[in-house]
């Protein structure tokens, strides 16, 4: 690949000047200066870079052609009858079969390796590739319509299940799940433990891969496969192709753990101590005081949800590690028996795994919107990533899927800690010995560091006293066991990173005192108090009922061109209880308890099979809405932050609700994402500026299909409920709606915006708000409701909004004066909503950055579905000569979250042809993006080690708007003489680069720039002025101030728009070294003073403060008269121009209602012996009212001339028309 970048030939900064004709003139306060770089010592990053995780070579290739589901569906809805249906789907499947065989050789022939292929849920082959060059040649054969990336997917009750209803449904309606079918995509599921009725016959189960040892199926579990093999796991190479055999048993555990609680039977222990399968009845008298069991039995394993469906174990992991092959156990569920006709297919499949930042390239994620239109409902976990804007995993992220939040039941609760009257929740931790009595002690904090990461920070502690110790800068048992060794009776840690306590892990050695984590605003509080006691009392509970698992990811989820509410739903998922696998212990009856969105999803599983039977001619979509709708139990954040809900972004439709979903006569759901049931609304409007004064507001609108199940007319009386609310969005929802017996309507549901009011607003919830370099995706959302008969139906909203800016530069072309130095001056719609700033963004207005353009990229040929988000488009450079540099950054394609991308800039700083170090974005997933490099020279710390200073991206924390979120403008600061390369400050200031970038969307590098095996060479001179020190530069309406730019030779500038909408945030500016020889003519262009400028007509030379383009003063002519030929002129003598030079004419107009076809402009008369020898225009076309503009021309001198007449004005001025002209110069290139 040959380079495709320039070697750049000098550095500039160009201070962006923005201005506004009629704004009135007023000064206000700047945006700060540039943050100090960090400088110290760098910290470690725990972070895990793409370039690391993005290599497995696992690729989807999708083939030209429908899928058989959809075909399927296509004939449903035409109104086939089933045996035309089965025999149309048939018939595709046999097509697509036919072609899949020979593109499969063609592939195997390029070298690729061909894992499976896919008909109902996909037209694909899966593969595995070497080089990027196999996957260009495969992307070329005729019959391939796009190729992404296999996501590889890693994994993700007695009080739980009837907690959320289940038991009443099973005693008042019947409904327990039988002839239901779920699916577990899983590790297995152990068909011979008590918990699925099996035989615990672990003695004769000799070989894991056949089922003749111990029959299966077996029990409740009815059918299954194991589709790789217990050696699989995708991320190593040496066990990534599938090894599949019929036995779908269970090595891992994780699967039948997810099998217990959608459908498990239960296990109870009699009063001899021996172990039972429960096999029913299945009521209310289980739980409680009218327990059911055998007299002195108590539960060992409560039922799941839907304990008398068939369960089938859809084996896709080995015993550990990673899988590709989740697509293909979707595709068994709509078809196990292979034949074509989709009768069969399972009705529920739960995958309790995933992949970070799902987006819609995922093959998973397409497979599961396929099964849900063959009728297969599809859930999923939400991930256990925490909260984290984007976060939320695939295959939850389909549309049709029902994505699951985990929170807590009514059986959980925190360890009760008080401190001065007031009992705060606290944490046990993972590791150490529990907490079965009450430990009461005086509290004390550390001698010296907070954090307690040394031994000598408790120097002087009291023995027997409780430790008080703050989180972060090391282990959590690296502190206990600094406290333990000084004597403590135990630890208390303080959430000072994140507020919420958590259940704290780590590696051994283990401390043998106790320890328990609370919140950080608990642990103000105590350290206030001080000295004092307190007590660590587990008789003493906090309820945490429908509190939110700390774990539990964060969405929406990424689409291509905009956004969708994730998760769906919520269900109990933190300290479950269920089968624990005896195929390693061995007994077939222990339970397991263990947390996480693996944990909640199969309750929703185990809903949906309750649902399909009472409900069997509703689609998917209708059951996932009558989940949704009828979920109507709140999810606080934490306890101790009562009646703060969690937002849609986190809990979906909050916690699912059995009794509400069986009494509901109605559904209610959005129609415009194709499953999703939420109403997802984008807003992007234009341009907002309490500083103009000028706003956009306007109307976006769903559709909303309310359906009647019942055989009544019903009237909806229509409301709205915020739970994140912001002043600029505002639903409209109100009035009545009556829907006729059995019957559906569809209605709009409109948000109303305004961008006066749309500052960034987030969500009260997060668990850390904007602070620091924390940054929040502005939102609302909340609940669309429909009261009927003392019932209602809740349907999620949520609306995404980013007020954009419309800046640009008034002229792609600048030449130097003089001096050396040019100004670029920008126009159009700004942003700047600062005097409305929140608590955490105090400044909110359209930021620009400069850059020397380093050079312009191509479009790779395979990213635009795909990886465009990491596909350079330009990249830019801007050195202000302290030794900083600035790496700005735009791609073809917007990122949703930064940590979707990965930028990998090489430096060789010494330039002897080895990098020594990286620069690179990274995030510890957080919503803190930094920026790291790769020591490579071993200078910090070890060789390799992934470090920062602590520099952010786009240098700015939350108190500035940068827009990090959804955009494809970025920039890396880096302080270079931190790194102590010598090379950096001797005789040869430069350095070489070469840019790698990585996707989340694909497999392998997106992009080498100039190539993976060149450089570029980068020279670092202190061209720029002593005072420049940042290249972000937020508009000033009231001084603009020029940056000079040496001119080793012509330059472009690379401006990033951050504000601005998609495909106008880059923008390339030339630099052109006008004085090779050149004169500047023209005296006072800017009209500063009178002096050289000739009035005509009502034309003015006035101050007009900061509508002046350049200075105070500008030339007004117009106003309101009927003269002829209003200018201002200005005459040159003297000139020894002959034929062949060339004047250059720049100028700026701005106007007020300009007719159109309106003659105004410039004119240049040349003379020589007072007779004119040539007149040349140089005319704006513009019109109406306009901002400054640019205007330039070059006139050819066709004879000697010895002056120039220079005019500025229009023809026919009428009625209140004015126009302005500024910043007026004239250059002669003498020739």
């Amino acid at each position: 690949m040959p380079p495709k970048f320039k070697t750049p030939v000098l550095i500039a900064a160009i201070l962006i000047a923005f201005f506004g004709f009629t704004a009135a003139a007023q000064a206000r306060d700047g945006a700060p200066a540039l943050p100090t770089p960090a400088g110290g010592e760098p910290t470690v990053v725990d972070a895990t870079r793409l370039a690391e995780e993005n290599n497995n070579g696992h690729y989807m290739i999708e083939l030209v052609g429908a899928p058989a589901a959809q075909v399927y569906a296509d004939a449903i809805a035409a109104g086939l009858l089933n045996s035309d249906v089965t025999a149309a789907t048939q018939d595709h499947i046999a097509s697509l079969e036919v072609t899949q065989a020979r593109v499969a050789s063609e592939i195997t022939n390029i070298g690729a390796t061909v894992l499976y292929s896919l008909q109902r849920v996909n037209n694909s082959i899966a593969i595995i590739v070497d080089s990027p060059q196999q996957l260009e040649q495969i992307q070329r054969l005729p019959e391939v319509n796009r190729i992404y990336p296999i996501t590889l997917h890693t994994l993700d009750n007695v009080t739980s299940v009837p907690f959320i209803g289940s038991a009443l449904v099973w005693e008042n309606l019947g409904y327990t799940g039988e002839d239901m079918s779920i699916g577990i995509i899983d590790t297995g599921i152990d068909y011979l433990h008590l918990g699925f009725n099996g035989t615990q016959d672990y003695a004769n189960q000799t070989d894991p891969t056949l089922i003749t040892d111990t029959p299966f199926p077996a029990g409740r579990v009815v059918g299954g496969t194991d589709f790789v093999g217990d050696s699989y796991n995708a991320s190593d190479p040496a066990n990534d192709i599938p090894m599949p055999d019929p036995d779908p048993t269970d090595c891992n555990g994780h699967g039948s753990h997810v099998a217990g609680t959608a459908a498990g039977n239960g296990v109870y222990e009699d009063i001899a101590g021996d172990y039972f399968a429960w096999t029913g009845p299945y009521n209310t008298d289980l739980y409680g005081a009218l327990n059911a069991l055998p007299p002195g039995a108590e539960w060992v394993i409560g039922p799941g949800v839907a304990p008398e469906a068939d369960l089938w174990a859809l084996k896709v992991f080995g015993c550990g590690g990673s899988t590709a092959v989740t697509s293909l156990a979707i595709e068994y569920s709509t078809d196990p028996n292979g034949d074509g006709d989709f009768s069969d297919h399972l009705d529920v499949i739960n995958m309790s795994l995933g992949a970070a930042y799902g987006g819609q390239d995922d093959d998973s994620v397409i497979a599961s919107d396929n099964a849900a239109l063959i009728g297969v409902s599809v859930v999923a976990s939400a991930g256990n990533s925490g909260d984290v804007n984007f976060i939320t995993g695939s295959p939850g992220s389909s549309a049709r899927t029902v994505s699951t939040a985990s929170s807590y039941d009514s059986g959980e609760s925190a360890i009760g800690f008080t401190f001065g009257g007031t009992t705060y929740p606290a944490i046990p931790a993972g590791f150490g010995p529990a907490i079965t009595s009450a430990i009461s002690d005086p509290i004390e904090v550390p001698s010296g560091a907070a954090t307690g990461c040394s031994a000598s920070d408790f120097t002087g502690f009291t023995a027997g006293n409780i430790a008080l110790i703050d989180r972060g800068a090391c282990a959590f048992t690296t502190k206990v066991l600094n406290a333990e060794a000084a004597g403590a009776s135990a630890a208390i840690v303080t959430n000072v990173t994140t507020n919420i306590p958590i259940s704290m892990g780590g590696n051994a050695p283990f401390p043998t005192i106790p320890s328990v984590m609370i919140s950080g605003d608990a642990g103000d509080v105590v350290k206030a108090g001080l000295p004092g006691s307190g007590t660590i009392d587990p008789g003493n509970p906090v309820p945490l009922t429908d509190t939110l698992s700390g774990f539990s990811s964060r969405g929406p989820a990424r689409v291509d061109d905009t956004i969708m509410m994730k998760p769906d739903i919520a269900a109990p998922g933190s300290n479950i209880t269920s089968v624990l696998t005896g195929y390693t212990v061995g007994n077939g009856w222990e339970p397991l308890t263990i947390s996480g969105t693996s944990m909640a999803a199969p309750h929703i599983a185990g809903t949906m099979a309750l649902l399909r039977q009472a409900y069997p001619d509703l689609t998917p979509e209708q059951l996932k809405a009558l989940a949704m709708n009828t979920a109507q139990s709140p999810i606080e954040l934490w306890v101790e932050f009562p009646n703060l809900l969690v937002g849609n972004a986190r809990a979906g439709a909050h916690r699912v609700n059995h009794i509400n979903a069986f009494q509901a006569d109605a559904i209610a759901y959005g129609t415009e994402m194709g499953g999703a049931v939420t109403l997802s609304y984008d807003i992007d409007p234009i341009g907002a500026s309490d500083f103009y004064g000028y706003f956009d507001t306007g109307t976006q609108a769903q559709w909303l299909t309310i359906e009647n199940l019942s055989g009544s007319p019903i009237t909806f009386t229509k409301s709205v409920l915020p739970i994140v609310d912001w002043a600029g969005i505002t639903p409209d929802f109100s009035g009545t709606i009556t829907v006729p017996a059995n019957s559906s309507v569809n209605i709009p549901a409109p948000v109303d915006y305004d961008s006066e009011m749309l500052y960034k607003n987030c969500d009260p919830a997060l668990v850390t708000p904007p602070t620091a370099g924390r940054h929040c995706l502005a939102e609302e959302n909340g609940f669309l409701i429909l009261t009927y008969g003392g019932q209602e139906l809740w349907v999620p909203y949520y609306v995404h909004a980013d007020v954009h800016s419309e800046m640009y530069a008034t002229a792609s072309t600048v030449y130097t004066n003089g001096d050396g130095s040019a100004t670029i001056f920008s126009d159009g719609l700004e942003l700047d909503l600062s005097s409305l700033a929140t608590d955490f963004y105090e400044f909110q207005t359209s930021y620009v950055t400069a850059f020397e353009l380093v050079g312009a990229d191509n479009n790779e040929a395979f990213s635009s579905n795909m990886s465009n988000n990491a596909d350079l488009a330009h990249l830019g450079i801007n050195t202000p000569g302290d030794g900083t540099a600035f790496f700005g950054i735009n791609t073809y394609g917007e990122w949703s979250t930064p940590d979707e991308v990965e930028f990998d800039i090489y430096i060789d700083l010494d330039q002897d042809g080895i990098e020594d170090l990286i620069l690179l974005n990274c995030s510890g997933g957080d919503d803190v993006f930094n920026v790291c490099f790769v020591d490579l020279a071993g200078l910090y710390a070890a060789p390799g080690s992934l470090l920062s200073f602590g520099d952010l991206v786009n240098v700015f924390d939350s108190e500035i708007d940068t827009r990090v979120f959804r955009n494809d403008v970025m920039f890396l600061p880096f302080d270079m003489t931190l790194y102590d390369i010598p090379a950096i400050f001797g005789s040869d200031p430069a350095f070489d680069m070469w840019v790698v970038t990585f996707s989340r969307d694909f497999t392998g590098a997106v992009d080498c720039v100039p190539s993976c095996d060149g450089s570029l060479s980068f020279t670092v001179d202190n061209y720029l002025a002593p005072d420049t020190t940042v290249p972000l530069l937020s508009p000033d309406f009231a001084d603009p101030t020029p940056i000079p730019v040496d001119t080793v030779g012509d330059a472009q500038i690379l401006l990033l728009h951050h504000h601005n909408p998609t495909g106008a945030r880059a923008e390339v500016v030339n630099v052109i070294d006008g004085f090779g020889g050149g004169v500047e003519l023209l005296l006072n262009g800017s009209f500063e003073t009178d002096d050289n400028w000739s009035t005509f007509g009502d034309a003015v030379l006035q101050g007009i403060g900061a509508n002046a383009f350049d200075g105070t003063r500008a030339a007004l002519v117009g106003q309101s008269d009927a003269e002829t030929n209003d200018l201002v002129r200005q005459t040159l003598t003297g000139l020894p121009g002959g034929a062949g030079d060339i004047l250059r004419l720049t100028y700026y107009i701005g106007g007020q209602n300009v007719p159109g076809s309106t003659a105004m402009g410039a004119q240049v008369r040349l003379y020589s012996g007072g007779s004119p020898v040539q007149t040349a225009n140089c005319l704006s076309s513009e019109s109406g009212t306009f901002n400054w503009t640019q205007v330039t021309c070059e006139i050819n001198a066709n004879a000697a001339f010895d002056e120039l007449e220079l005019n500025l004005g229009w023809q026919d001025p009428t009625g209140s028309s004015l126009i302005g002209f500024d910043g007026v110069s004239v250059v002669w290139f003498d020739n």
